[in-house]
């Protein structure tokens, strides 16, 4: 699986997260007329660590969560409780094994309306950084 992938499954498992959102969470991008509240995981960068002469097996992910919601006090709740279980948070991902994990920034957008009513979408957006386990190259 990718970090991605695991992101959204470590997600899924956390009750605090699918109380609100139940499993709509998405990758890349949120789906038209979607339910909110919702989740969408988007993997920003991915960079294997090298020691001297080969890679070391650790690996600095940077994911978005983007945190979707029709009210912006409901997108800031939404994007409290993801950022509770990922601060700090060392275990497993889905496959795969998470040293530390923290989030770096967040960022506050809202998505304004394409159909002429006030009906704005509004994203606590977070940048997590994991550093995780990857399997090394066969050489």
């Amino acid at each position: 699986m990718s970090i991605t992938q695991d992101v959204r499954t470590y997600l899924l498992t956390q009750s605090t997260v699918t109380a609100q959102v139940g499993t709509r969470i998405y990758y890349d991008h949120l789906p038209q007329r979607a339910t909110l509240p919702a989740l969408v995981v988007n993997l920003i960068t991915s960079v294997s660590q090298r020691e001297v002469d080969a890679a070391s097996g650790t690996a600095r992910a940077r994911v978005q969560v983007d945190c979707y919601a029709a009210t912006y006090a409901a997108s800031a709740s939404l994007g409290e409780l993801v950022r509770k279980v990922t601060e700090q948070y060392t275990g497993t991902m889905g496959s795969t094994t998470v040293d530390r994990a923290h989030v770096e920034t967040v960022t506050e957008l809202d998505d304004g309306p394409t159909d002429g009513s006030d009906a704005y979408r509004y994203i606590r957006s977070l940048d997590v950084v994991l550093w995780h386990s990857e399997a090394l190259p066969i050489t």
